[in-house]
């Protein structure tokens, strides 16, 4: 599998890795990093990180879907890819498990059996 890698700062950079190259990298991503999955395909897996969590969206079906982690209510403003947007708060996940769900992109039925999402 080949994961997309964007950064934006000091300046908007990009690059594709593999599995076995993707844990090493996703360590040392600052904030404003985004990973995404099969980028431009039907099934889409993006993951925005800050230095202390992960947002975790997926595109499946036509419908974006975040993964949530708890039954927090209402919304959160974050930064995802450099730009400010509301999010539900129970969105927030911790940023290691951006990586978890990255690694098993190939299951996605298991990985919507295994996680609870809720609609964008």
């Amino acid at each position: 599998m080949e994961y997309l890698v964007e950064t934006q700062f000091p300046e908007y950079a990009q690059a594709v890795v593999t599995e076995k190259e993707l844990p090493g990298i996703y360590e040392q991503l600052k904030d404003s990093a985004t990973v995404t999955w099969n980028d431009g395909g039907d099934d889409v897996l993006i993951i925005a990180l800050e230095d202390d969590y992960s947002v975790i969206s997926l595109l499946t079906d036509d419908t974006p879907y975040y993964l949530t982690v708890s039954n927090d209510e209402g919304e959160v403003l974050v930064d995802m890819a450099g730009n400010e947007s509301a999010v539900p708060r129970k969105a927030l996940a911790p940023r290691k498990l951006g990586l978890t769900v990255l690694l098993r992109a190939d299951d996605l039925p298991g990985l919507r059996t295994d996680y609870t999402w809720c609609e964008q």
